[in-house]
């Protein structure tokens, strides 16, 4: 990575997870605040700019699934379910734990578990049922 665009990259990546998390959890208490919902787009389009900049590119695409779930949501596409809230919520985990590995390791990798949770934001987005545990067990998995 460029070392100027990853400073710049992870000082904005840190102010848009605050936001994100304020939104998201805002949103999870009540899923017709829409207002947070194009904030949590606004988030994930801004940081899904800055990854794709420093060419970081496994982040940038869940960025952009995540972004596209909000906008179904708010369309009115996708059922807004405690098992889509838990999945977005541990996608965002993992977005999260990708912008600490870039500051720590310099590498945006693309693990087993990023295709999987992009194939289940897919799933949702289709309007299928997807598991959690098939999430949460990929993410345990991926500790190890």
């Amino acid at each position: 990575f460029d070392t100027d665009l990853l400073e710049i990259f992870l000082e904005e990546a840190e102010e848009l997870l605050v936001g994100i998390d304020q939104d998201l959890n805002t949103w999870a208490k009540d899923q017709t605040n829409t207002a947070s919902l194009n904030n949590l787009m606004r988030y994930l389009h801004t940081l899904k700019g800055g990854a794709n900049m420093i060419q970081a590119t496994h982040i940038g695409l869940i960025s952009h699934e995540l972004e596209s779930i909000y906008e179904r949501v708010i369309r009115k596409q996708i059922e807004v379910t405690p098992q889509l809230v838990s999945i977005v919520r541990l996608v965002q985990d993992d977005v999260t734990d990708r912008i600490q590995i870039i500051r720590e390791n310099n590498i945006d990798y693309a693990g087993r578990e990023s295709i999987e949770i992009l194939r289940n934001i897919q799933e949702i987005a289709q309007g299928k049922s997807v598991g959690v545990a098939t999430i949460e067990t990929v993410a345990a998995e991926a500790d190890t």
